[in-house]
């Protein structure tokens, strides 16, 4: 017997985004070897741009709850996550983040599962390459002001605040002292290009945030002469295209799409299952934990080195490049 469910799908689908296509492919992969999979389920695809906007998500949202989906997966930005998540719950519709990570998402709101690393994960696996780099005691930490860049912050700032320094000078042009060992960006893919394009001279080590691990960066930065690194999901070896941020993060969230709706699901069940089963995905035999995390959300820190992405090394001494009074 064949059961039809509808999967709403929702992120920035227009132009504006690097990682739309990521998306899009994620998805329809998942989509065609899932089907193929399990042709006991008839799976409709309901898709919803939610312009990565709060404004966005609202409309988006309430156009998937009219069509009548089961389950989401999608809404990239925390800003659009935050307002979806709201109507989802009065909906009892679990939603799977791949990539939005503001710790109150799923602390606030029930139906909410996440994929990806939380802000708080991002935090301790940048700090600790930063510490396995020896990069000294004070460490900038500038936010482009988005919901994620600011969340991103006050978990480095919570985390250890006698090293991690707040400073809101940073998107016009960053003053640093003597003291200051390396600059850490929290914020979106554009926002981080800029800011690197206007301090490239600062002579400090950058350190991006996940919003920033993308190809395009190699490019964007290609002429900077800094040290730049970002932190991300953790992965093994090189940094593949195919394995590119919010990839794996998404096709998993697909995958346990398909494994809560194998069990013809009502809407009173849908977050008791998504709890108690364990989910056959690429990342491996995925149970949620009590938070409703993903226990394989480790994160690390990528090095650009040579036009590619590579997993951070300890630095082979602590000396610290020569620092401008001003950049």
């Amino acid at each position: 017997m064949t059961s039809s469910f509808k999967i709403g799908v929702s992120a920035r689908l227009g132009a504006g985004s690097v990682h739309t296509t990521t998306f899009v492919d994620a998805v329809n992969h998942a989509f065609i070897q899932l089907s193929t999979r399990h042709p006991e389920l008839n799976i409709t695809l309901v898709w919803a741009d939610d312009m990565a906007s709060a404004a966005g998500a609202s409309k988006a949202s309430d156009e998937l709850v009219r069509q009548g989906v089961d389950v989401v997966v999608g809404h990239f930005a925390s800003s659009a996550a935050a307002v979806a998540a709201t109507i989802y719950d009065q909906h009892k519709i679990p939603l799977l983040l791949p990539a939005a990570t503001a710790g109150y998402l799923i602390e606030d709101y029930v139906s909410t599962y996440r994929l990806c690393p939380s802000d708080r994960a991002l935090a301790a696996g940048l700090y600790h390459a930063i510490q396995e780099k020896g990069e000294g005691a004070r460490i900038i930490v500038v936010s482009d002001t988005s919901v994620h860049g600011d969340s991103m912050r006050e978990e480095l700032l919570i985390l250890e605040p006698s090293h991690f320094v707040k400073t809101d000078n940073g998107l016009d042009g960053l003053a640093v002292s003597p003291a200051d060992s390396a600059v850490v960006f929290c914020g979106m893919y554009q926002n981080a290009v800029d800011f690197v394009q206007r301090n490239s001279q600062c002579g400090l080590p950058i350190y991006f945030s996940d919003d920033a691990l993308h190809d395009d960066l190699l490019v964007d930065t290609a002429d900077c002469p800094l040290e730049i690194s970002v932190v991300g999901f953790k992965r093994q070896g090189q940094l593949s295209p195919v394995q590119m941020i919010y990839y794996t993060e998404t096709f998993t969230a697909m995958e346990v799409a398909y494994s809560l709706l194998m069990e013809n699901p009502i809407a009173q069940n849908r977050d008791a299952i998504l709890k108690a089963k364990t989910h056959d995905t690429m990342m491996g035999p995925l149970h949620f934990n009590d938070a409703r995390e993903n226990p394989f959300a480790d994160a690390q820190c990528w090095d650009i080195v040579n036009q590619k992405f590579l997993p951070s090394k300890h630095k082979k001494n602590n000396q610290q490049v020569g620092i401008p009074n001003e950049c």
